[in-house]
């Protein structure tokens, strides 16, 4: 029996390509034991503002210095009001939008609980997300550190986790042909595939067409059945 599996950091927000992955996966496993990446989408997303521009909305974290520390170590500093600046940053784009209404008081709701760390609020957004484009349906979305296994470093780690999940295929993002030692899947009798995921364009408002932005831009205009559509 085929199982397709993908495999991914828990990213903030993320974009169109991100959920085109769940999409086309049995299973999604968020990667949350590895090491916490700096200055990346794991912590931050873009949005498209009133002006027509593309803006970054950033959640704060505490960083240890001299410690490598994985999602699920990286705590949110709520010292800083970065919730009510998000929430009123998206009002403010997105409150003439078609369905930021039916969406807006969901996510707010979702993003004012005091979470223990990074991976616990991109996990709760991306399941939010994938539950309202109905992709659980058909995607299981697991994380790592809830597979109790220890594995290997880098490229190893996804090769040991599909081993591990019984995967037949692998789905890289497209990024990963620099460094997806092809090789060793195959002798694992995984097949690797690449994402096929072309960002469609869609009505926004403010302006000329802004890609590869949060797949909120998407929700809030085109509701969440055509952006589910979208992915196809």
């Amino acid at each position: 029996m085929s199982k397709t599996v993908a495999i991914h950091q828990p990213n903030y927000i993320p974009w169109m390509g991100y959920f085109y992955k769940i999409a086309q996966s049995d299973l999604f496993v968020l990667l949350d034991d590895v090491q916490y990446i700096k200055q990346s989408v794991a912590s931050r997303n873009l949005i498209k503002n009133k002006n027509g521009a593309a803006i970054w909305l950033s959640v704060p974290v505490k960083i240890s210095q001299g410690h490598k520390q994985t999602y699920r170590e990286i705590g949110i500093d709520y010292s800083q009001r970065w919730v009510n600046k998000h929430l009123n940053l998206l009002s403010d784009a997105y409150r003439k939008a078609p369905y930021f209404e039916q969406f807006f008081t969901d996510f707010q709701v979702l993003i004012s609980v005091r979470y223990d760390c990074l991976a616990d609020i991109n996990r709760q957004i991306i399941l939010w997300l994938a539950e309202l484009m109905q992709l659980d349906q058909k995607t299981e979305i697991i994380l790592s550190s809830d597979l109790h296994t220890v594995f290997e470093e880098k490229n190893d780690r996804n090769i040991e986790i599909c081993v591990h999940l019984g995967a037949t295929t692998y789905l890289s993002g497209t990024g990963g042909s620099k460094y997806n030692a092809v090789e060793r899947f195959t002798q694992h009798e995984i097949q690797v595939a690449y994402s096929q995921f072309v960002q469609p364009i869609y009505p926004q408002l403010n302006g000329d067409f802004i890609p590869h932005l949060s797949v909120l831009d998407a929700l809030f205009n085109c509701g969440a059945e055509q952006t589910s559509r979208l992915l196809i």
